[in-house]
């Protein structure tokens, strides 16, 4: 059986203007439904608040990448594994869990970190990266869930 090396992979992150526009539609709709549902208006107002500070918070770490807690680089080399780094420059050690998701329009990590108890979820579109990038990180995932599985399987 042959040894197969896979090249180091780097993926800058940027903003995007499509996952953006996604979650305002789902927010949106959160809204429309909160107002239409017979509560009382004191139900209505704390829903309708809590969808919108939500939306805002997650559009700003998701979809903008603009607060400094967002991540916006992954990197994968042989030597020292997953890194991923925030939008304030800390990189750290991450571990990718099994049940993230990946197709051809959408892309789901699931990750912990070294210095975090919960897991997060790193959300990428077609327009989330460079596209030769994005391709070689879809790539590495599902060869390294495949291999993971296998191995599992052999077990």
């Amino acid at each position: 059986m042959g040894h197969y090396s896979v090249k180091p992979l780097q993926v800058d992150l940027r903003p995007s203007p499509r996952l953006a526009a996604i979650l305002m539609v789902a927010s949106a709709s959160a809204v429309f439904l909160l107002l239409i549902v017979p509560l009382p208006w004191w139900g209505k107002l704390a829903g309708v608040l809590t969808v919108m500070v939500t939306s805002i918070r997650q559009m700003q770490r998701h979809a903008w990448r603009s607060v400094p807690h967002a991540w916006m680089r992954l990197q994968w080399s042989a030597e020292s594994g997953w890194q991923a780094w925030r939008n304030d420059g800390e990189a750290t050690g991450i571990t990718i869990l099994p049940d993230s998701m990946v197709t051809s329009a959408l892309t789901v990590i699931r990750f912990r970190s070294a210095d975090q108890r919960w897991p997060q979820a790193l959300v990428l579109l077609a327009d989330s990266a460079d596209a030769e990038s994005l391709r070689r990180l879809r790539v590495q995932l599902r060869w390294a869930y495949e291999r993971r599985s296998a191995e599992l399987a052999a077990r």
